[in-house]
């Protein structure tokens, strides 16, 4: 668990890694745009697919390309992840100011935002752990995971029936 530690770290493994992490966060960005979104329609969807996609390649290359670049060092890996749980919170942030006006009714992205926050912020943490050398960091980002990956269909389900409704509400 030593951050100068690389010999461990194999290409496949990093590959993996930040293939499965830029899925997911593709996913959480198409679902933050579509819950903050002003309207409900092609031209909304087709922006947050776009975004979405757009964000697979920048992930993929932050975290491979990271590694990769700084001489295939854990520390820089830990560093990229850490890149990559920043701009999740920044996103989460920029999709619930864009939703503000509508956030007294519009409870949906509340829903999806509060958790995934959560989230983000306790993988920082463990993240900031493995880099100082604790081995606690590994325990806390497996177990962060295990809820991540437990509680997101139904933080999921919830956030888009309370979107559903609320269109429903509107129309």
């Amino acid at each position: 668990l030593d951050p100068r530690d690389s010999a461990n770290i194999r290409v496949y493994d990093v590959l993996v890694t930040g293939g499965l992490l830029s899925a997911t966060s593709s996913h959480q960005l198409l679902l933050l745009w579509l819950l903050s979104a002003s309207s409900v329609g092609r031209r909304e969807y087709r922006a947050s697919r776009n975004l979405s996609i757009a964000c697979f390649p920048i992930v993929v290359g932050l975290i491979t390309g990271g590694w990769y670049a700084f001489h295939k060092s854990r520390k820089w890996l830990i560093i990229c992840l850490l890149c990559r749980e920043g701009l999740m919170l920044c996103a989460a942030a920029l999709a619930f100011l864009r939703n503000r006006p509508r956030a007294a009714v519009r409870k949906s992205l509340h829903t999806f935002c509060g958790p995934l926050a959560l989230i983000s912020a306790v993988f920082a943490v463990a993240y900031l752990l493995i880099f100082f050398g604790e081995e606690s960091g590994v325990c806390l980002a497996l177990t962060a995971m295990l809820i991540a990956l437990g509680g997101a269909p139904d933080v999921i389900r919830l956030s888009l029936r309370r979107d559903c409704n609320y269109w429903l509400l509107r129309a």
